[in-house]
């Protein structure tokens, strides 16, 4: 029987051996590889494009809130981040309980990401506040306060002028004097009768309504009662309109006394020109009347001027009388003549 040993070669041991070697380095170096190794993009913790940011708008505005004037076309402005020739809804809505109003309009996103669009507030009472919003697909990008301010002098006013016909307008305290007013291109003025230094101060508008460019304001210097004005226009057409209640005696006494004319705008009126009145001081002494063969000769004292009138001439001396005047004299000299020669 033959005799086999169990204990493994030494050749075999040895083989075994490095084969456990090789495979622990495999191993650690496998390890290595995988920690060192980024991780998959679609795997936790992957970093993806940055999102694109969402869409806003800003409205412009020159302090904390946007201020229009009392006026159309009122250019409301302001900048957004949506693609050029993107629209956006620009919506302008009362906040209080001036002149309750909504106005809407579309703008559209320039290359540089501005918009704009104008609004009316011509007939919303100055002081209205508001808010104004900008929409995209009835999302609200932006708001605004806002407020309707005061109007610059003349802005939305009508065109045209006015003045008088006259620098001085004159009749005797008593009766009535005509003030003529012309107007170019509008159809009302203010007129404003004497001051406060003459202790009468009237103002009134004139209203061109037969459209001939004229008024002729009649002015009553002497009225039934205290306090009535005593303003007509001559045109039936016409018309003259007493805004409030005025202080003033029932004759006014002689002098003189300033015209001024204004043009109305949305904030206070604007002089235009200037004129004066005068009265007369009249006469209470009555003309007197003679009678006699060459005809009627009046004399009397009218506003303080004598005055007399012939039928004969201009209130001279007839040429009647002054032919017998001029035979008189040449008798007179005759006569002289004759004495002297008696005497000599």
């Amino acid at each position: 029987m033959v005799d086999v040993s169990r204990r493994p070669a030494r050749e075999t041991v040895a083989f075994a051996v490095a084969l456990a070697a090789i495979a622990a380095l495999g191993g650690v170096a496998a390890a290595n590889v995988a920690a060192s190794s980024p991780a998959s993009a679609s795997g936790p913790g992957s970093v993806g494009a940055v999102a694109d940011a969402p869409p806003n708008a800003t409205i412009d505005s020159d302090g904390e809130r946007l201020v229009v004037e009392q006026a159309a076309d009122e250019r409301i402005s302001g900048t957004s981040n949506l693609e050029s020739g993107t629209q956006v809804t620009v919506r302008a809505r009362s906040s209080n309980g001036g002149s309750p109003f909504l106005r809407s309009a579309v703008a559209t996103v320039n290359d540089d990401g501005s918009f704009a669009t104008t609004f009316d507030f011509g007939d919303v009472q100055v002081g209205t506040e508001f808010t104004v919003s900008v929409y995209k697909n009835g999302t609200e990008l932006a708001s605004a306060p806002g407020v309707v301010g005061e109007c610059a002098p003349n802005c939305g006013e009508p065109t045209g002028d006015a003045a008088f016909t006259k620098n001085i307008y004159q009749t005797a305290a008593g009766d009535t004097v005509e003030i003529g007013v012309d107007m170019t291109g509008r159809d009302n003025a203010t007129v404003r009768f004497g001051s406060d230094a003459t202790n009468v101060v009237i103002p009134v508008t004139v209203e061109d309504g037969n459209g001939d460019g004229t008024v002729v304001l009649q002015f009553e210097t002497a009225v039934d009662a205290p306090n009535a004005h005593g303003m007509s226009a001559k045109a039936d057409a016409d018309t003259v309109t007493v805004p409030q209640d005025v202080d003033r005696p029932d004759s006014l006494a002689a002098g003189e006394y300033e015209l001024s004319l204004s043009l109305d705008t949305r904030t206070e009126p604007v002089e235009v020109d200037v004129a004066t009145v005068i009265l007369q001081e009249g006469s209470d002494a009555p003309p007197t009347t003679r009678g006699g063969d060459a005809g009627t000769t009046t004399v009397g004292t009218i506003y303080g001027t004598a005055a007399t009138s012939t039928p004969d001439g201009d209130g001279g001396v007839s040429m009647t009388t002054v032919g017998a005047l001029a035979v008189g004299g040449v008798l007179a000299i005759l006569g002289v003549v004759a004495l002297v020669g008696d005497f000599d």
